[in-house]
C-alpha cells in the first residue's frame, strides 16, 4: 500500500519490507528501478493510473510538442570482422568433440 510523501516520493508498505519509491529520479530504495530503469513492482504500485497506449491505427490528435520528439539510436559497437558463431565455454565447462570416420562415417 503505497503513502504519498511529497509530490514524488512514496512509501510503498507490504511484503516483506519497506521501500521509498522516487518517481522524478526513478529510483527505489530496492535498487531495480535504478538498475534496470524498469519499473519494480514498488514503483508500480506508487505510480498513478497507468494507461495502455492504443495501437497507431487509433492515434488521432497527437501533440505537436510529442511530434517534434526525435528517437536517437543508441551507440551500438560494432567489431571488424565476421561474428563468432561458437561461445567460449564457462569455467569447469568443457566440449566433447565427436570425430567420424572419413571411409566408414561412424564415430
Amino acid at each position: 500500500m503505497p503513502y504519498q510523501l511529497n509530490e514524488n516520493e512514496y512509501t510503498v508498505m507490504g511484503g516483506d519490507c519497506n521501500t521509498c519509491v522516487n518517481l522524478t529520479t526513478m529510483s527505489c530504495t530496492c535498487r531495480v528501478f535504478d538498475i534496470d530503469k524498469i519499473p519494480c513492482i514498488h514503483a508500480i504500485a506508487a505510480a498513478e493510473t497507468i494507461y495502455p497506449v492504443p495501437p497507431e491505427s487509433q492515434w488521432h490528435n497527437i501533440p505537436e510538442e510529442v511530434r517534434a520528439i526525435k528517437v536517437i539510436e543508441p551507440d551500438v559497437k560494432m567489431f571488424r570482422g565476421r561474428p563468432r558463431l561458437t561461445r567460449f565455454p564457462s569455467q569447469g565447462e568443457y566440449i566433447v568433440k565427436k570425430y567420424k570416420c572419413a571411409t566408414c562415417d561412424q564415430k
